[in-house]
């Protein structure tokens, strides 16, 4: 599968200031792809959790063909399993979750699995991220807009609160079509909010956007 804007938005804006060496966990990682966008801004170890046989085959080539390989581990489990063997382990976690709940699902059964909630409800998602999260660590990831509410009720009946976000819009006067949210333990008082536009009026990629993700951008 190829690599879309929502990786790019998220593996831009996670993790931004990690907090501590405690490991990272990319959950649902696919291709590898925003574990490996992690490995480059980080000096820790990355873990990524796939249940697809596959795309765990994908991932561990990239990762061998990255300078990072070292430094990530790919499990070929669902995160459901995975998370009675690794409690508070981890100092940050991220996920471009499947987020497909009312769709029409694709005849393809892997595609099925990467992008409907057939697979990993955000439900799962979140009891699984407390189980693995390090107390003083966050959990990060990307959403339909009109998911956000329900995203973050969801997260705090999981004992989460959300730290910052990002809306996304796609251009000016466009109503926003993703929100990305970071998670913690404990509450602050204000999250940080801001809003990201894509593209600019001429259909070009914002100037804001190309700073996001420049480190991930070959000019």
């Amino acid at each position: 599968m190829r690599v879309g804007t929502d990786a790019m938005l998220l593996g831009s804006w996670a993790g931004s200031d990690l907090p501590d060496p405690l490991p990272i966990l990319d959950i649902g990682t696919g291709c590898g792809v925003l574990a490996l966008m992690m490995a480059q801004k980080s000096y820790t170890l990355v873990h990524a959790v796939e249940p697809d046989e596959d795309s765990c085959t994908e991932a561990v080539e990239n990762f061998n063909h990255s300078p990072w390989k070292h430094r990530i581990q790919v499990f070929r489990e669902k995160v459901q399993d995975f998370a009675k063997k690794r409690p508070d382990h981890y100092g940050y976690i991220f996920s471009n979750p499947p987020f497909f709940d009312r769709d029409l699902p694709s005849p393809k059964q892997r595609k099925n699995l990467a992008r409907h909630q057939q697979s990993l409800p955000l439900s799962d998602l979140f009891q699984a991220g407390t189980t693995l999260l390090h107390i003083t660590g966050r959990m990060a990831l990307i959403v339909p807009f009109d998911q956000t509410t329900s995203c973050i009720n969801l997260a705090t009946g999981h004992g989460l609160y959300l730290h910052r976000s990002l809306t996304v819009t796609s251009k000016p006067g466009k109503s926003p079509f993703r929100s990305l949210m970071e998670f913690g333990f404990n509450q602050p008082v204000v999250p940080d909010t801001t809003l990201l536009t894509l593209l600019d009026a001429d259909g070009r990629y914002s100037s804001e956007y190309l700073e996001l993700t420049c480190e991930y951008h070959s000019f």
